[in-house]
């Protein structure tokens, strides 16, 4: 998403620089707003619940992605949402995410855990960047955003069908 997103707003939407930097900062304001609301979500729905639910909502809103087109500003609006909305959503999770990995993992282990994550995690992005440049190059940006957007969402099974969908808290790790 990341490596296309600028080229696909200003080149294929018409976005100018400043709707597109109003819209970038949504993402930030909606991550914002998503910190007071994590801890409310989780202790009404549990951590499991809401990690997983978070996730299926974000990754829904990045179809608006692809779906987006006419006008700048209704291209811009359709751009907004995912971004407010959806990466609030991602906050949610991610917050809940680590909770869970810091309170099971025993103390000694964190820091392997957590940068074991962060090369998981961040590893991956440069794969995904290319084959997305090249998808775009062969058939277009719009289909790099489906075909990602669905892989996005796709990926929301490894936790939907994970003993996390009914994890409500965490007993933490021995020592």
């Amino acid at each position: 998403f990341a490596s296309l997103y600028t080229l696909y707003a200003l080149d294929e939407l018409g976005l100018s620089p400043l709707m597109l930097g109003i819209v970038i900062s949504a993402g930030g304001v909606g991550s914002l707003a998503a910190v007071a609301a994590v801890g409310p979500l989780t202790r009404r729905f549990g951590l499991g619940p809401t990690i997983v639910w978070c996730r299926i909502a974000a990754r829904l809103l990045s179809f608006l992605v692809p779906l987006a087109g006419g006008p700048p500003l209704v291209a811009a609006i359709y751009l907004f949402i995912p971004q407010l909305v959806g990466d609030g959503l991602e906050t949610v999770a991610d917050v809940d995410g680590l909770t869970v990995r810091q309170q099971a993992t025993p103390t000694r282990l964190l820091g392997r855990v957590n940068g074991t994550m962060t090369v998981l995690l961040e590893g991956i992005a440069p794969i995904g960047a290319i084959l997305g440049a090249v998808i775009a190059e062969a058939y277009g940006v719009r289909l790099a955003f489906w075909i990602a957007a669905t892989g996005m969402f796709l990926g929301t099974g490894f936790v939907l069908f994970s003993r996390v969908r009914t994890l409500r808290v965490v007993e933490p790790a021995a020592a």
